[in-house]
């Protein structure tokens, strides 16, 4: 029903990808294929556009709230049908973004001298947190890497979680960047020892819509319904490509927590047509969803049969979430830095391991929602950058 397969320009839409690209990678050839930064090249569901015009419709864009309470029950009936977890009106606050909410989060919640684990690799944004909140310290749970498959070093995670000046732990769910779902038994295990340590969960499930077609997050919220002191992060922005609207919904469930949140800046403004689209999204937006994640599995298979084709050594697992491939290049001899400049001379801009804060020597991160036909041509360029 949704046209995956169509390739719409983005240049001249003062895109951060396409029209920004030059600024943060200038070694990248002219005409490079930009796929670093996390956004779709795919268009928008009907349905969530269709809303939006309806609101332009209307001719007039002030100062706006949420007053009709089927933006929350639409919300809620999203998250109780699809993974089981119960959220009340009263618990959604609406944010600019999930990273400025982590930001606020961190400022709140924890005092100067504190420590926050951060699992390694690492989204880079959760170690900015920890930076720009003065005198918090960044304590690395660095993931244990198999062949491309990572799990927690559950040992080290409790010993940094006994430390009595750690006092949150920033869970990503599904992972960025190496794409793990984590199991139930996973997060039963981090609960428990949070629990018993007093260390507060900060669980970003920004992607949690976006997995393969047979996989499933679950919530850590969804398992432990009576704690307060864990936050869900969420967004409509990955899922469904709305990442420029700046619109998010984080879940607090305490009311003081949501007070401290409030209190350091965790306001959040609504904007007349993000407000519209969110509705839309998690209103009619199912479907249209479901197409996409059979179409990323798609150019998954593609590329992990390519990989074994042309680039034998090169270790990658198809990620269990997200739309993001996280391709280990140390078999072909080459660093972080190494990579980014070849391959982006090469004619594809990618993040490398030096923007995932540790344990990423010689890792590569591209972002995978765009026409399989982009993404054909963006490998063949890839293999024959790192091979020559």
């Amino acid at each position: 029903m949704y046209n995956f397969d169509q390739i719409i320009p983005r240049e001249g839409t003062d895109s951060v990808k396409f029209d920004g690209m030059k600024r943060f990678y200038p070694d990248a050839s002219d005409d490079a294929i930009p796929m670093f930064i996390a956004d779709m090249d795919f268009a928008v569901a009907p349905e969530i556009l269709e809303a939006m015009h309806e609101r332009l419709e209307k001719k007039i864009l002030g100062y706006t709230g949420i007053f009709d309470d089927s933006y929350y029950d639409n919300i809620i009936n999203w998250y109780k049908t699809r993974f089981g977890l119960e959220v009340k009106k009263e618990e959604i606050v609406i944010s600019n973004g999930v990273v400025p909410a982590v930001n606020v989060l961190v400022r709140a919640l924890t005092k100067e001298g504190d420590n926050i684990i951060i699992t390694t690799p690492s989204y880079g944004p959760f170690f900015g947190a920890i930076q720009q909140a003065e005198g918090r310290n960044a304590l690395y749970n660095r993931l244990i890497n198999t062949n491309g498959y990572y799990t927690m070093d559950f040992e080290d995670f409790e010993e940094k979680c006994k430390d009595p000046k750690t006092t949150m732990f920033i869970l990503c769910n599904p992972h960025n960047p190496t794409g793990r779902i984590w199991t139930v038994e996973e997060l039963t295990k981090i609960h428990e020892i949070c629990q018993a340590n007093g260390v507060f969960i900060v669980s970003d499930e920004i992607h949690a819509d976006l997995t393969r077609s047979d996989k499933k997050v679950t919530p850590i919220a969804s398992l432990f319904p009576d704690d307060k002191n864990i936050v869900t992060c969420t967004a409509p922005s990955k899922t469904f490509n709305l990442a420029g609207n700046g619109h998010s919904n984080i879940f607090i469930r305490d009311e003081e927590i949501r007070k401290a949140y409030q209190a350091n800046g965790g306001r959040g403004s609504s904007n007349p047509l993000s407000v519209a689209a969110t509705k839309a999204a998690y209103a009619q937006g199912a479907y249209w969803l479901d197409e996409l994640r059979e179409y990323l599995d798609g150019n998954f298979a593609y590329v992990k049969e390519f990989l074994a084709k042309e680039l034998p050594d090169a270790v990658f697992t198809i990620p269990e979430g997200t739309y993001l491939a996280w391709i280990g290049l140390g078999a072909y001899g080459y660093s972080n830095d190494e990579l980014e400049k070849k391959i982006g001379q090469g004619g594809v801009v990618i993040e490398s391991g030096r923007s995932f804060v540790d344990n990423c020597d010689s890792y590569i991160r591209v972002n995978m929602a765009c026409p399989l036909s982009v993404v054909k041509t963006a490998f063949d360029r890839i293999a024959k950058a790192v091979k020559s």
